[in-house]
């Protein structure tokens, strides 16, 4: 798995726009808008989506059970086989054939079911409509006996339109949260989807 303390393994059994803060801003093709200082675009062709990716950082992408799961870090999960401070994207189509409900509504059961796992701690949650877009986002910490305790920033996004969920989550342990939260809040509110896959 590529996420050391994420939700990976329970989505996998059961189962053109850039959204910034509060705003979606179309995009023509191939035309993303300049990376910031210290940034570069990584492109996922599996999904028809681009994050950014901190300059020196490592990207990983293994097929799991049909889910296309990605991973930007900071340590080199090639060798570490997992992360510790990074981004993870996995994007589940046909949700309805695997969990027998649309991409909206397992997003918002998914959320309620990480609000209440006894390890959380939740420091907010929000819910974005942007259609065909809608995004359940939350920021929380999870404590895991004998491992760091993480800060997780998530995002639930469900395509209405094609079926499709992108579970999109940073995270890092909480005392290095700060630094790490420099680069996340780039990752998690600058970012390209294709509304047509």
């Amino acid at each position: 798995m590529l996420m050391k303390y994420g939700f990976i393994s329970l989505l996998i059994t059961v189962l053109t726009i850039v959204t910034l803060p509060g705003k979606v801003q179309a995009v023509s093709g191939d035309n993303a808008p300049n990376a910031p200082s210290g940034f570069e675009w990584f492109s996922m062709p599996e999904i028809k989506a681009k994050f950014l990716k901190p300059k020196g950082w490592f990207t990983h992408h293994e097929t799991i059970e049909g889910t296309e799961s990605y991973s930007i870090s900071l340590e080199n999960v090639e060798i570490e086989k997992s992360f510790r401070t990074g981004l993870s994207v996995n994007c589940v189509s046909h949700v309805s054939d695997k969990a027998k409900m649309w991409a909206k509504q397992y997003a918002r059961a998914f959320h309620e079911l990480i609000k209440n796992d006894t390890t959380v701690t939740l420091i907010s949650e929000w819910e974005n409509p942007q259609n065909p877009f809608v995004v359940y986002g939350m920021q929380y910490t999870k404590t895991t006996p004998g491992l760091d305790t993480v800060t997780i920033h998530q995002l639930l996004i469900a395509n209405e339109k094609t079926d499709r969920l992108y579970v999109v989550s940073f995270e890092s342990p909480t005392d290095l949260w700060g630094a790490a939260w420099s680069l996340g809040s780039e990752m998690v509110t600058k970012f390209i989807l294709d509304e047509n896959f």
